[in-house]
């Protein structure tokens, strides 16, 4: 219980600090030594402290200092709760050192396979202690970072999106994917009109690069006829290479080809580009190791990103 006019609030870690060394030695002369602070600053801490508790927290003679009873339980007390701190405090550098820490990371599946493995194998060299959860998933990523389920996004997203923060890493566009034999393959650039007719082999509705597709066809004019409708970037190139039809896919599909037999062409009239970017909830930071994490992510997406040959 305090006295009147004092308030236990005002002890501060250098009391307690104070308090624990001449608790521990014996001595106000040896604990000054210790803190580096003179005999009457360090009896003027331990005063100050027994006047805010209300508490004679040691016994002094002219040979010895040691604890009264009501001493020995406050320092039973404090220890614990400085060694707390200071494990908090370790703990918070390690964070801040990014030698510990977690970051949940979500992108579609085929951006997962072309560019996430990548990175997330170079970070987690540089930052062992940091563990990457990444969620390769179709659903809905702009709304996992409003709910707070993931912490960075990767994908492609409208500037409409509300609540995001979206970073732009890398630019791509729109291809036409036939084999090596068709006439299509024998053109520098192919026009949305020229695909009219043609079988074409389609991502299901909740793709985004299948809205892009549609509303690209749409603004062409064309009525194109959907021969298969797959989930996958992979499916559809599989599909090609069956002689199935087309597939209009993302830059960074070229990745998952295999071999020769199947290229890509660009498609214009009208030329359709997009951004890859990273997101992350507006008003909430990253986890420490987001930052460098973000950082990783923009290098490989610059430096991994297929180029059209």
């Amino acid at each position: 219980m305090t006295g009147p006019g004092h308030d236990a609030t005002n002890v501060s870690l250098r009391h307690i600090r104070a308090f624990l060394a001449v608790a521990e030695l014996s001595s106000f002369t040896m604990a000054g030594e210790r803190l580096g602070l003179s005999q009457p600053a360090l009896s003027l801490l331990i005063r100050q402290l027994e006047l805010d508790l209300d508490l004679r927290l040691f016994d002094r003679t002219s040979r010895r200092t040691v604890l009264t009873s009501a001493g020995r339980e406050f320092e039973q007390a404090v220890a614990k709760v400085l060694t707390d701190l200071e494990q908090a405090v370790i703990s918070a550098r390690d964070l801040a050192l990014r030698k510990r820490g977690s970051l949940i990371v979500a992108a579609p599946p085929t951006l997962s396979a072309v560019l996430m493995a990548a990175v997330i194998s170079e970070f987690q060299k540089a930052y062992e202690g940091v563990k990457v959860k990444l969620i390769d998933t179709t659903a809905d990523i702009a709304e996992l970072i409003r709910s707070g389920r993931v912490d960075l996004g990767v994908g492609t997203f409208s500037p409409q999106e509300q609540g995001i923060e979206r970073s732009v890493l890398v630019r791509d566009a729109l291809l036409v994917f036939c084999k090596s034999a068709s006439e299509l393959a024998r053109k520098e650039a192919v026009r949305w009109k020229e695909l009219e007719d043609r079988p074409l082999i389609a991502l299901t509705p909740e793709s985004g690069v299948r809205h892009l597709v549609d509303a690209s066809q749409h603004k062409a004019g064309l009525a194109v006829r959907h021969a298969h409708e797959v989930s996958g970037m992979t499916t559809a190139l599989a599909f090609v290479e069956a002689e199935l039809g087309l597939a209009v896919l993302p830059t960074y599909a070229l990745a998952l080809r295999h071999g020769d037999s199947i290229v890509a062409r660009p498609l214009i009239e009208p030329q359709v580009a997009r951004e890859i970017c990273a997101i992350s909830a507006r008003g909430r930071s990253l986890p420490p190791a987001g930052t460098q994490f973000l950082a990783t992510l923009r290098k490989w997406a610059r430096r991994s990103m297929p180029k059209l040959h």
